[in-house]
């Protein structure tokens, strides 16, 4: 085996490997799951009794730590940020504000843009942010009367 392939498959074996730990990334974000389910959890899971490799081998080439896990999500969200401000940068927009509330009675203010694309019309949430009141009747009286 020469130098150049010894090299050349190790890179493409690192390059599965950060893609598949983006994509158990991803899917630990969506699930709402702590950031070390995919360390302690689904690599073990997975390798052990699929692939019939250890853990700490698959885990060489697939980072999952929590903080590789927290990094990863970071930078999917940066990007997706950037390219939606690339997309208001260049559309026409409207922009949508609203009042919602959670559970406990506090209330969040969220702002929607709605724009123009290759695909129809878009709706992206641009924010949410907790609002310091609630959604008591009684607090929103008192407030306004005051």
């Amino acid at each position: 085996m020469t130098v150049n392939r010894m090299f050349t498959q190790k890179v493409a074996k690192i390059d599965r490997g950060m893609l598949a730990s983006y994509k158990i990334s991803n899917l630990i974000a969506k699930a709402g799951k702590p950031h070390t389910i995919g360390e302690s959890l689904i690599m073990p899971a997975v390798f052990s009794t699929i692939m019939k490799q250890s853990p700490q081998e698959v885990t060489n080439v697939i980072p999952l730590s929590n903080s590789s896990v927290s990094r990863r999500i970071d930078e999917m969200a940066a990007d997706v940020e950037s390219q939606l401000v690339l997309k208001l940068q260049v559309n026409e927009f409207s922009l949508q504000l609203d009042e919602t509330t959670l559970p406990d009675n506090s209330a969040l203010l969220m702002a929607f843009a709605r724009f123009l694309d290759v695909d129809g019309i878009c709706e992206e949430l641009i924010f949410a942010l907790k609002l310091t009141t609630d959604t008591r009747g009684y607090r929103i009286l008192r407030t306004t009367h005051v």
